[in-house]
Parts: structure tokens; C-alpha cells; sequence
């Protein structure tokens, strides 16, 4: 992880949602290389208990749903080039 991107993580702007977690959703995000829906994902399910509750499961989820229509669409294709 870059130094930049560690000294942002030092100060949460707009709530303490984040403070009390061992590891931040954003440091998580970024030590993975993991993509804008997932990433979403694992930032809505993090804080859903210290934030927006219900609201935060249902954009969750909205973002799952994104996540898993684009995997059925690529498996689709691939065993449709497959069987060709």
C-alpha cells in the first residue's frame, strides 16, 4: 500500500464509523486490488452496524446483485465460446 494512500487512512472524514475497526474497508480495498462493486460491497457490510443499518445492507446488496449478474453473464459467454 502506498504511503499516500496511508496517510489518508490516519483520519476518517465525515463519521467515525471506520475508527474502531482493525482494519479499514478503504486499506482492505486497496491491499487487495479489489474492484469498485466489490469494494463497495465490504465498505457497506463494514460499517452497516455503525452507520446506516438496514440502508446499508440494502446497497450491499444492490451492489452483490450487480456483481453476480456480471459473473452469469461471463460464464454465459465463456461456455458459449466453449461449446463452439
Amino acid at each position: 500500500m502506498s504511503d499516500i494512500i496511508k496517510k489518508t487512512l490516519d483520519k476518517q472524514i465525515g463519521g467515525s464509523h471506520y475508527i474502531n475497526m482493525k482494519i479499514s474497508p478503504l486499506e482492505y480495498i486497496e491491499a487487495n486490488n479489489i474492484g469498485f462493486s466489490e469494494g463497495n460491497i465490504i465498505k457497506y457490510i463494514s460499517r452497516y452496524r455503525a452507520k446506516n443499518g438496514l440502508e446499508d445492507l440494502y446497497k450491499a446488496k444492490q451492489y452483490l446483485d450487480v456483481v453476480i449478474k456480471r459473473e452469469e453473464e461471463n460464464e454465459a459467454r465463456n461456455n458459449k465460446e466453449n461449446n463452439r
